[in-house]
């Protein structure tokens, strides 16, 4: 790491706790000795504190689809704030223009609300579904990270069941089936690197939590258009009852959606569930919105990236067979993760370190941790993946 950037996090942690404002940018989460501060980002690259260029496949956890500063988000970004403004706490125009696109895109959406973050729709959805249900509890899945709301971070209500199990899902429901509000899940799991659901899975646990009167809420924060444009519910054919959409959503602006069905959604218009917050729907996050969902819709990179993406998985897949290297690589999309397939953890660990950092040297910016995933953009290029193929090609040599 450079000199300035160890500067920059010691006066950071001074004043910042832990010298950054996120988890998943500390050293804990493995950027050691110091996470790399960012100058800067442009299509598919970023420059950090000392002026290096890095090929991104971070891209803002995958909410800047789109790529950095693309050019109609960010007009239509600025037109906003330059004609309009940015926040009023009332309704703008816009609003409806954005909703009635999200409706047309994603199958099971009736109504929506937005709000700013992930974190805060999966928030809404749980005491939408509660309330609904008029019961407590919550089901999720190990290794699914919905945010940091204490109903899916840390409560006594919330159960937790290995994913893709079939027998252990039947038992839980068996189980807590009349204190159950809610299923949470993501319909492809992206959170612990990557590991679809199992064929049938997803219908089967639709059907359960229909006939025990459960809600199915889809966590598509990041299958959300990275899937495919109506996300995995649309790719699956599986239909939740409440579907959370955040990252990809603004184009690399702070917006989320909860929605789901009239009936459910009714609950909100009559305030027997209250979503509400300053920031929500905010001018410069629809401005986003809109133009990023115009953009999926009309734009050649939008299937270009999907290709890029299956191109990618199946060259590294190559390679890591030609090397005889105890590993996998599996993705969806433009969203894609090796695992290290050792005889321990510690050595899975390890490993995908020393794969980070060969990376890291030879300016491939990816994430530290494994249960993060790589992320494509609609800005990457062909040269792009090329360039990530030939060095991951030499750091895999060097493991």
């Amino acid at each position: 790491m450079s000199q300035r950037a160890e500067d920059l996090f010691h006066r950071a942690s001074k004043v910042i706790a832990g010298g950054v404002n996120s988890f998943t940018r500390s050293q804990l989460a493995g950027w050691r000795p110091f996470p790399l501060f960012i100058r800067g980002g442009h299509g598919s690259r970023v420059q950090d504190s000392e002026g290096r260029e890095f090929l991104d496949c971070i891209m803002g956890l995958g909410a800047v689809f789109p790529g950095h500063r693309e050019p109609t988000i960010l007009e239509a970004v600025t037109r906003h704030i330059e004609q309009v403004g940015s926040v009023f706490a009332l309704p703008i125009e816009e609003e409806a223009l954005a909703a009635e696109t999200l409706v047309r895109l994603v199958p099971t959406l009736e109504q929506v609300r937005f709000c700013n973050t992930g974190t805060e729709a999966i928030l809404f959805a749980v005491r939408l579904a509660r309330k609904f249900t008029d019961r407590k509890k919550i089901l999720t899945f190990e290794g699914m990270y919905h945010g940091f709301g204490d109903a899916v971070y840390f409560s006594k209500d919330r159960i937790v069941i290995p994913w893709n199990d079939t027998k252990s899902l039947d038992a839980a429901i068996d189980l807590h089936g009349t204190h159950l509000a809610a299923v949470l899940t993501e319909p492809i799991m992206c959170n612990r690197g990557y590991c679809a659901s199992k064929p049938g899975y997803l219908n089967h646990l639709a059907e359960r939590t229909r006939n025990n009167g459960s809600l199915l809420i889809f966590d598509e924060v990041i299958t959300g258009f990275r899937a495919a444009i109506g996300g995995a519910q649309d790719l699956l054919g599986v239909q939740p009852d409440l579907t959370v959409l955040g990252k990809a959503l603004g184009g690399g602006y702070p917006v989320a959606c909860l929605g789901g069905s009239t009936n459910i959604m009714q609950l909100v218009t009559d305030d027997r569930v209250r979503m509400m917050g300053t920031f929500s729907a905010n001018g410069i996050a629809v401005a986003a919105m809109i133009a990023s969902l115009q953009l999926y819709e009309t734009s050649d990179n939008f299937k270009r990236v999907f290709n890029l993406g299956s191109a990618v998985r199946e060259q590294l897949k190559q390679e890591v067979k030609d090397l005889g290297m105890p590993a996998t690589v599996d993705g969806i999309g433009s969203v894609f993760q090796i695992h290290f397939n050792c005889d321990s953890k510690v050595d899975n660990k390890k490993l995908f370190e020393k794969w980070w950092q060969g990376m890291l040297n030879r300016k491939i910016l990816i994430h530290p941790d494994p249960n993060e995933v790589v992320f494509l953009s609609m800005a990457h290029i062909i040269d792009d993946v090329n360039y990530f193929i030939d060095c991951a090609r030499e750091t895999l040599k060097s493991l």
